[in-house]
């Protein structure tokens, strides 16, 4: 039995029916011309002006030279998945401090920065926050030593800092 021909027709759009059933704010949109059509319906692109933070690349090659490929957190990870973690507010302070930085994977160093994963400055140890200690690929963290051990009194000042904001 041979198989049935399937027709496909796209409809044209009736703009001004179209233009009814949007509300105010995406008229303007569409009919100012300020956003593309793609960008209307959430693809596209925006131009912005972003603060660089100069400095980061050298930041991280010292990390890398002081550290290894070594997870502060995790332990040993490539090179391309470690990022630098300033241990303090660098928009604060806008300088990239020796003893100010570890090397963190992407996820690590966002619930770092976060407060969801502090370190415990005395023992060195990792705590979780309870939120995160509901995720079983993080739970295992919970009480763990860094996996770096050449820390700086100045990078426990840091982390000090850090806990004291967090877990206090």
């Amino acid at each position: 039995m041979p198989s049935p021909k399937i027709q496909h027709s796209i409809r044209s759009l009736k703009w001004a029916e179209f233009l009814e059933i949007l509300d105010e704010t995406e008229k303007n949109k569409i009919e100012s011309g300020s956003k593309s059509v793609d960008s209307w319906l959430g693809g596209g692109r925006k131009e912005r002006i972003v603060k660089v933070r100069v400095g980061q690349q050298k930041f991280r090659q010292k990390l890398l030279e002081k550290f290894g490929n070594v997870c502060a957190f995790t332990g040993k990870t490539p090179e391309k998945a470690l990022e630098a973690a300033h241990l303090y507010s660098y928009s604060n302070i806008e300088k990239h401090l020796d003893g100010g930085g570890l090397l963190l994977r992407r996820d690590m160093h966002r619930l770092f920065d976060s407060g969801l994963i502090a370190v415990n400055p005395r023992s060195l140890k990792i705590d979780l926050s309870s939120e995160l200690k509901k995720f079983p690929q993080y739970r295992s963290l919970q009480g763990e030593c860094l996996s770096v051990k050449k820390l700086s009194k100045k990078e426990i000042k840091w982390l000090k800092v850090h806990w004291n904001v967090n877990r206090k």
